[in-house]
């Protein structure tokens, strides 16, 4: 098969300038930090368009000669440390130091890949098929959807959902963390950015770079992903206690920025003193139980938020009782105070009948 004919995008057989078939128009230079356009990856996979680039990975729309399909391929290409080899291929790190941890992240890449495709089946999280090192580096390889972020099609809504649409948008996310979960892993960066609607406007959950084992501690060398408004309080600290209530901690601000139109405020802000306004202040459609249920998500003490993602969406979808815990905790603090008055008014009129007594004697 001539590959030089290909359109990059849709990998069809084309000689034109615009493709026939899709209609893409490839771009006369391409940047020398990608991969070149057509090659053979892996002996399988022919690279094509540049889909997304972050500052440590590029993906890009490749075909799958093996399975004859199209995917998505991350190649792990930290821009500020790296640089493209002279044979065009190659990721080349600038200092030893780098090097080192350039090691520990494609170790770390390749073990959430690989714990990934475990799960290719399950239709709420976007399926890893493939894995390998090639390159200096390390290679995903992904089901390519076509639609868009959620955070773009919150913003293609005016920045604001309408209830029914903001909880049947989570309910999935949730069912695929449940899945997560019970394999003792838990995902540690939801957020609009790792959530993908597709365009049969399926909801998948994506962005697993960051997966890890759920485990009391974490380890020194994993890569914490932070995302202001998103990210659980536990996350920012060196060593703190990680499961299954970081991602519905979450799965909580999500649905809050869906609801409200307003990004949550930030972990680090709400330490100490809390201000954080229920969701429903902003949007009185939203019933009393959803506002709740995303409150106690999103409670700072972990042990006080829904113990399981299924727990969560059961609360969502009215199918589970929920309790306001701030309102309950505000009423324990005032029937605590006024236990306490009424202990020291006791105590003062003990005191004050003992020295009446003694006077009277």
């Amino acid at each position: 098969m001539n590959y030089e004919k290909l359109c990059i995008s849709c990998f069809r057989e084309n000689e034109n300038e615009i493709c026939r078939y899709c209609g893409y128009i490839e771009p006369y230079n391409r940047r020398k930090s990608l991969l070149p356009s057509r090659m053979l990856l892996n002996e399988r996979y022919i690279i094509g368009e540049v889909v997304n680039a972050d500052k440590s990975s590029i993906e890009y729309k490749a075909w799958d000669t093996k399975e004859e399909r199209l995917v998505e391929i991350q190649e792990y290409y930290p821009e500020e440390v790296a640089f493209r080899g002279e044979n065009g291929l190659d990721v080349n790190v600038i200092t030893e130091e780098n090097c080192n941890v350039f090691r520990k992240n494609t170790a770390s890449i390749m073990t959430g890949a690989k714990e990934m495709m475990e799960f290719s089946d399950f239709p709420c999280l976007v399926n890893v098929y493939d894995c390998f090192e090639c390159n200096k580096t390390v290679y995903v390889v992904k089901e390519y959807l076509e639609g868009m972020l959620l955070s773009d099609f919150i913003g293609s809504y005016g920045g604001k959902l309408d209830v029914e649409t903001a909880v049947s948008a989570v309910v999935p996310v949730l069912e695929g963390l449940s899945q997560l979960h019970k394999a003792g892993l838990v995902h540690r960066a939801i957020s609009p950015e790792s959530i993908i609607v597709t365009a049969d406007n399926d909801i998948k959950t994506g962005n697993f770079r960051f997966l890890k084992e759920a485990s009391p501690y974490k380890d020194e060398d994993t890569t914490v992903h932070f995302s202001s408004g998103y990210t659980p309080p536990e996350q920012y600290s060196a060593k703190s206690k990680q499961g299954a209530f970081s991602d519905i901690y979450s799965v909580g601000a999500v649905l809050y920025r869906m609801l409200s139109g307003k990004r949550p405020a930030d972990a680090l802000e709400r330490t100490g003193q809390d201000k954080l306004i229920p969701p429903k202040n902003f949007n009185k459609s939203i019933p009393d139980y959803v506002s709740i249920s995303i409150m106690k998500a999103m409670n700072m003490t972990p042990e006080l938020r829904f113990k399981t993602a299924a727990d969560f969406k059961n609360a969502l979808l009215g199918k589970k009782a929920v309790v306001d815990i701030d309102s309950e905790l505000k009423a324990a603090k005032a029937e605590s105070k006024k236990r306490a008055v009424i202990a020291a008014a006791a105590t003062l009129a003990a005191a004050a009948g003992f020295v009446l007594y003694m006077l009277l004697s």
